[in-house]
């Protein structure tokens, strides 16, 4: 029985959406301008009216719940969260610093490193998770979110005996800082991956759909750090 299903990506410029036939990705869909997150719905509809499919014939929507770009995710998690209520669609909602960690491991030739995901949270702070790998399948070792440079002092230690692999915007961003702290054992992966592919984001959600009988009709976001608008607003009650 074939289990379609939508994975969806709204980076801090941009948006994918990709059409899975249970673990297969049968095509994605880039938006790529600036308003990506608010037009989610119309290339929806077209990626299933091209299939033959409609809203009703998947089994989930997936969607990279944060952490990220907190106008991005808040749109793109109102859009599905919204599609789900009016239409019954369960949700999945998958770890986008897990999905660049599983682009990563695809993308590296290296079989034994340290996998470090890094995504710019602004004012010098890097949303971020260490992996080991053992036959690409990834182990967390530490995350969460602080000034790079403190990242780059735990790093000098996880990472002294072994490469030490990057990838997403934070890493791209910090790229100068990175090399001239930890040296020759730091890699790049190339091409550039900036945020994680809706192909990861559905590779992810369809293993944890699989595993799991608790599948919901909302998801909840990932944020890590307080936005600077909240903490403004709560200020002037």
């Amino acid at each position: 029985m074939n289990i379609f299903f939508i994975s969806i990506q709204a980076t801090y410029s941009s948006a994918s959406l990709s059409l899975f036939s249970n673990d297969v990705c049968l095509e994605t869909a880039l938006i790529g301008d600036a308003r990506a997150s608010s037009h989610l719905i119309p290339h929806l509809e077209a990626l299933l009216k091209k299939h033959v499919l409609q809203l009703t014939d998947l089994a989930f929507i997936a969607v990279d719940q944060g952490p990220g770009a907190f106008t991005s995710l808040r749109v793109s998690l109102a859009t599905v969260n919204g599609i789900a209520f009016g239409k019954r669609v369960p949700l999945v909602g998958v770890d986008g610093l897990d999905a660049l960690g599983h682009d990563m491991v695809k993308l590296s030739a290296h079989a034994s490193a340290l996998f470090v995901s890094m995504l710019n949270a602004y004012n010098n702070d890097v949303y971020y998770a260490f992996y080991t790998s053992n036959n690409q399948v990834l182990t967390t070792v530490d995350r969460g979110v602080k000034k790079i440079e403190a990242v780059l002092a735990d790093l000098s230690v996880h990472g002294a005996t072994q490469p030490v692999i990057f990838a997403g915007n934070g890493a791209y961003l910090h790229r100068d800082m990175i090399y001239n702290t930890l040296g020759d054992g730091v890699r790049f992966v190339e091409p550039v991956v900036s945020t994680a592919t809706s192909e990861s984001i559905g590779t992810l959600a369809f293993k944890a759909y699989q595993e799991t009988s608790e599948i919901g009709f909302k998801v909840k976001p990932t944020y890590m750090k307080t936005q600077y608008f909240a903490i403004r607003a709560s200020t002037h009650q």
